[in-house]
């Protein structure tokens, strides 16, 4: 009886970190002799060659035969629609996943089947329907290991910054970089473990640290304060929210750093610096209430503003300091340095 090999891919997609290229075989024994196995090879070996548009007709073809079992039908099309991604056909290989996961005599290839559906999903940024593949591959019977719940977290909590929820975002990232930092060593034997690439983890991790910094961003542009000439404490509170969210971006932007990506640590602490001291600027040079008229009131209420207000400034020369006390460690020399410091030297006069 000839075997029937299904090309099984648990690299990296390419919307994480560049395609693996890497096969991993698994052979399963057919119910039925497999009479169309010199179409099925031929396929395979037009798949490792990289003749993506051959080995998907053949892979097909093979689909087709009368001869074969539904097991067998559904390892065919699995390995068409992997070629068609090959050939980034992602709208026509999100199809045959989607007849995949209709036949119940491919239930064995259903987590598979919605984790390339989502990876397909993301190649046409349809975000939504990453989140639905991802959750179905969740709850597929098969319970995920430790790196597949980190990759999980980290592909839902990346689709939720693509739609801009960016609380949401941080709901889901938080805790995968928190298990990043923690369980790096049991994620990458995990990984090894099921055969990933030696990069899967890192790739993964960069990627959520990344997204998670910048949605601390957003989410601290996006924190509003009033100025309530009777309150001013009520204020203080606003302020203190929204350097909350600028000092989680920052000490995020430093770990990606630490992790390597040099560009966008830099760019990421210099804009951080850059919204403390615009979000001072843009509150002290609010129009002073009508109700404070006599000029010393206004001065005052200047003097109390600004005392408020300070914490910003002072968190803008923290993090310009930083990107280039980092910079330095790591021996980096670029536009968004440059910045920092010409940002720095201001802030100081």
């Amino acid at each position: 009886m000839s075997k029937f090999v299904l090309l099984y891919f648990l690299a990296l997609s390419a919307f994480a970190a560049p395609a693996d290229k890497s096969v991993k075989h698994v052979v399963t024994e057919p119910k039925t002799p497999f009479k169309a196995s010199d179409t099925f090879y031929t396929a395979m070996d037009e798949f490792v060659n990289e003749k993506y548009k051959d080995a998907y007709r053949d892979f097909t073809k093979t689909s087709k035969n009368k001869n074969i079992s539904k097991e067998e039908i559904g390892i065919s099309l699995y390995n068409a629609a992997l070629s068609l991604e090959r050939n980034e056909k992602f709208g026509q290989a999100l199809e045959l996943y989607k007849k995949i996961l209709n036949s119940k005599g491919a239930r064995f290839l259903y987590k598979d089947a919605y984790y390339r559906a989502s990876s397909c999903c993301h190649e046409l940024k349809n975000w939504t329907c990453v989140m639905a593949n991802l959750d179905n591959w969740k709850n597929t019977r098969e319970v995920l290991s430790l790196v597949e719940e980190f990759e999980y977290r980290v592909r839902k909590g990346t689709a939720y910054y693509e739609l801009k929820s960016y609380k949401d975002s941080i709901n889901y990232l938080e805790p995968a970089v928190q298990v990043f930092d923690d369980k790096i060593t049991f994620l990458n034997l995990n990984a090894r473990n099921k055969g990933y690439p030696e990069n899967k983890v890192d790739a993964l991790g960069l990627w959520a640290l990344e997204a998670l910094a910048d949605s601390y961003k957003m989410v601290g542009m996006s924190t509003t304060i009033s100025l309530l000439p009777s309150n001013l404490d009520d204020t203080r509170e606003q302020v203190e929210l929204k350097a909350y969210y600028y000092v989680k971006a920052q000490d995020t932007y430093l770990e990606v750093l630490k992790h390597g990506d040099k560009e966008t640590a830099t760019k990421g602490l210099y804009l951080v610096g850059t919204l403390y001291e615009h979000a001072y600027k843009e509150l002290l040079d609010t129009p002073i209430p009508d109700n404070i008229a006599k000029e010393h009131l206004q001065n005052i209420y200047r003097d109390n503003l600004k005392k408020v207000l300070q914490p910003l400034l002072d968190k803008s020369e923290i993090a310009h300091k930083k990107n280039l006390e980092f910079a330095s460690f790591y021996k980096i020399d670029n536009s968004w340095t440059q910045k920092s410091r010409a940002a720095l030297e201001k802030i100081k006069k």
